[in-house]
């Protein structure tokens, strides 16, 4: 079992992969979303090329108990699966 303490280092810790797989895809993601959490909320913003980790204000959030962010974090369940989950909320 694992958990999150420190959710906006986690985010930092995991933004050069997300830029490594926005580069590598070929899509142009610009926006911002916000992970809302029960220990927390963290940003990320996306300009075409780069993700940056921003305070958790967003119009756009996700909301989900840390212990599926975590499952995410750590490959042990899919974004497929985590989305049906009744305490998720995907906009």
């Amino acid at each position: 079992m694992g958990r999150i303490i420190h959710l906006t280092q986690l985010m930092e810790k995991l933004a050069p992969e997300f830029n490594r797989r926005l580069e590598t895809s070929g899509f142009s993601w610009k926006g911002s979303l916000a992970f809302q959490t029960d220990i927390g909320s963290v940003g990320l913003k996306g300009n075409s090329a780069s993700v940056a980790v921003t305070p958790g204000r967003s119009a756009l959030k996700v909301e989900l108990p840390q212990m599926a962010l975590t499952q995410l974090a750590l490959g042990y369940r899919s974004v497929d699966d985590v989305v049906y989950d009744f305490d998720v909320k995907v906009p």
